[in-house]
């Protein structure tokens, strides 16, 4: 009985040994910077007029928030004198917004950026290199479903 114990503890140890522990593991320093994407955030959060927008360091645009009370919407293609190329998640959240359009130089619009909308219309510049718009449903140009919502 004590051996078959002792066997069962030792097995148990031996699989503890086995499996990589990474819980607290740091990331070496160039790994870190090879992900790091080239158009970082640099500035703190800017206003203009219904818009809450980071500049990034490579001069252009992410849309964080918006304040305004429009249900129908046309997003700018520059704020600020910078292209507007970004939407942040949850950035259209809680407007109810029914129409928007979305300009060619937006080409990132991340997961959830106009979650709780009652979207009806959704218009893509016909001249956007990333999306389109296809029976109502926005889709990148590959035709992947893009969730917006």
């Amino acid at each position: 009985m004590k051996r078959r114990l002792l066997g069962v503890v030792l097995s148990m140890c031996m699989l503890a040994c086995a499996v990589p522990v990474y819980a607290n593991a740091e990331e070496p320093a160039a790994e870190a910077a090879a992900e790091t994407p080239d158009a970082e955030v640099v500035e703190q959060q800017e206003v203009e007029g219904d818009w809450k927008y980071f500049i990034r360091n490579d001069g252009t645009v992410m849309i964080a928030d918006y304040n305004g009370d429009a249900t129908e919407l046309v997003i700018p293609d520059t704020i600020a004198g910078c292209p507007v190329t970004s939407i942040r998640g949850d950035a259209f959240s809680g407007h109810h917004l029914s129409h928007i359009e979305i300009p060619e130089s937006v080409t990132n619009i991340e997961e959830g950026a106009f979650r709780g909308e009652s979207l009806v219309d959704i218009e893509v510049s016909a001249q956007n290199t990333m999306y389109t718009v296809y029976e109502g449903c926005l889709y990148d140009k590959q035709y992947d479903f893009v969730k917006i919502s």
